[in-house]
């Protein structure tokens, strides 16, 4: 659920602001795009179906209809964006932290949507070979994503230093914690040691940035589509995480008790939220 809300609320960003255009990339790329995740050029009517095929995809995903199909649509269209439009940028000047974390984002959010669609399998049949080497590829890059969170944190430390809110003691340490954190689970992830366990963690991360940074800049600036981009990217982030970590993410030293549902437990945690058991 979480992963579909951040979805929609992507794709419902694009739709409000279709006749807007902003330049968040270096002055030198002179790219005018649309304020929202993930910066396509502004062309009002290019927003416009970008936006619709990110609800359709997260309603399919919300609703439980046609899951797969939304999870392929919602990672094509990031992953293909985020390989068209923006990995070129970052070739030019890769030592951009901020141009590289936009495409880190994607890149993740895309990737986690490959685990969802290999994890369920074609139509009515169990996943087989080609779903699993499409769910592990996910889960590869998204660990790799993961790790390079983590080590852009200590490239610019000072700067997520200032993010951390004022009421938190130890700016410093936890940042440093946050992006050693991420490294962590990244390398978890993408190895499959307690790749499970580091991917829920990775969750609770998120959860946090969440809950103590993003809500209260909404809040502080709800007219800022950057502020509902970065929130919708951390909400996505924390769903995809815990997408990861349920069980039937491709994992092979995590396995769930009898005591767990193990249908698709697909954007609510390792555990599915639910309260019945399916055997």
């Amino acid at each position: 659920m979480i992963f579909g809300v951040a979805i929609v609320g992507l794709g419902g960003e694009h739709l409000v602001c279709a006749n807007m255009a902003a330049e968040p990339f270096p002055a030198q790329f002179h790219a005018i795009v649309i304020p929202a995740i993930p910066w396509i050029p502004a062309h009002p009517w290019l927003a416009y179906v970008t936006g619709a095929a990110l609800v359709v995809a997260g309603v399919s995903i919300l609703t439980s209809v046609q899951v797969r199909a939304g999870a392929l649509l919602f990672g094509g269209l990031f992953l293909g964006c985020d390989l068209i439009l923006h990995v070129p940028r970052m070739v030019v000047v890769p030592r951009n932290w901020g141009l590289r974390g936009e495409v880190t984002e994607m890149l993740a959010l895309g990737s986690a949507a490959l685990v969802l669609a290999g994890t369920l399998g074609g139509t009515g049949s169990s996943p087989g070979p080609g779903d699993r080497a499409l769910a592990n590829i996910g889960r590869v890059l998204f660990g790799v994503a993961a790790v390079v969170f983590g080590g852009d944190h200590f490239l610019a430390l000072d700067l997520i230093a200032s993010l951390v809110p004022a009421w938190m003691p130890g700016h410093i340490f936890l940042a440093s914690l946050t992006g050693a954190a991420m490294i962590a689970a990244g390398v978890s992830i993408a190895t499959k040691w307690q790749g499970g366990p580091g991917a829920f963690g990775l969750g609770m991360v998120f959860l946090l940035f969440v809950l103590t940074l993003h809500v209260p800049r909404v809040l502080a600036a709800p007219q800022s589509p950057d502020e509902w981009s970065s929130a919708l990217i951390a909400l996505g982030m924390w769903g995809a995480s815990w997408m990861c970590a349920s069980p039937t993410a491709p994992f092979d030293r995590w396995r769930p008790g009898p005591d767990v549902d193990r249908r698709p437990a697909r954007f609510l945690g390792p555990r599915g939220g639910r309260t019945t058991t399916v055997r």
